[in-house]
């Protein structure tokens, strides 16, 4: 099951759930009607066709949700101090797969962000020894979350990182694989680059409670970021955007709580204080936004 909350408007779609109906009932059959026509749900693709089938049934299907809109189309509208310091909702994008969902097919692809994002994420899920085609001219980050995978010139295992700058196909071993990815067009210089779980050595962070490893440098740069209970930081911005992906654990942020698989990308200008009250591990990434502003 996918869940999708996000307050740009989509395809010229205006979404205002309180002009519907007061009845949670109602409001729920509006948006899946939405959903339908706009082809939203969980792509599957043999041979990597990526062909879309007609929308899955609900308890597997991405469900967009929008909090507010201001009656501005499509760029991410940033909140005023005014709405408080918690996450702002106008410019925070928000998703969550299940991590322990089983895969229903040979190759499965659920869409994080759009399908056509220009900065694309999503969860790859691969049956054994399936393939996923990465197309030229793309960079392409994999973080494996569960299983082993190779390409041509690398064997991955279970929370190994790599970034991939040309055009490859990525092999699943005997017991297949799910993949975290993050697409780009290579605009820039691209360097591939592998990290290795079994070679990540951990430091201590700004913050007390907090250790990290870095994994890739530059004007993007990713990294793991670990948790201890009682770990916080001060209520801040990212002036060129921040994203990340909770691996295991929750963060909290006010009365929000984001439990495992949740994928968050808060524009510039967006601004929060999380925090954590169990172990926790994210996937960080910050920096690549800054176009967006």
């Amino acid at each position: 099951m996918v869940l999708r909350n996000e307050t740009r408007m989509n395809f010229g779609h205006r979404i205002v759930l309180e002009d519907v109906a007061r009845d949670k009932q109602a409001r729920w059959r509006y948006r899946i009607r939405h959903l339908r026509t706009m082809g939203f749900g969980r792509r599957h693709c043999p041979q990597n066709t990526d062909s879309v089938l007609p929308l899955c049934p609900l308890p597997a299907c991405r469900v967009i949700a929008h909090n507010r809109f201001d009656g501005q189309p499509a760029e991410p509208k940033i909140a005023s101090a005014e709405q408080g310091a918690d996450m702002q909702t106008q410019s925070i994008e928000r998703a969550w797969v299940d991590l322990d969902a089983s895969p229903r097919g040979t190759c499965e692809i659920t869409h994080l962000t759009h399908a056509a994002d220009a900065q694309w994420v999503g969860v790859v899920d691969l049956a054994p020894f399936a393939t996923y085609t990465l197309d030229a001219g793309q960079r392409h980050d994999l973080y494996v979350l569960q299983g082993d995978a190779e390409t041509d010139d690398h064997s991955l295992h279970t929370h190994d990182f790599l970034i991939l700058c040309n055009a490859t196909v990525v092999r699943a071993g005997e017991s297949g694989a799910r993949l975290l990815v993050y697409r780009q067009a290579c605009a820039s210089v691209c360097h591939p680059l592998l990290r290795t779980a079994r070679d990540r050595a951990w430091r201590e962070g700004v913050n007390p409670r907090m250790r990290v490893v870095s994994l890739a440098n530059g004007v993007q740069h990713v990294s793991l970021v670990a948790w201890e209970p009682g770990a916080q930081t001060r209520d801040h911005t990212h002036p060129s955007g921040e994203e990340l992906f909770i691996l295991s654990g929750e963060i909290r942020n006010a009365e929000e709580r984001y439990p495992a698989g949740t994928w968050l990308r808060l524009h510039p200008g967006a601004t929060h204080a999380p925090y954590a009250e169990v172990p926790t591990v994210i996937l960080l990434r910050h920096g690549h936004l800054a176009g967006a502003a």
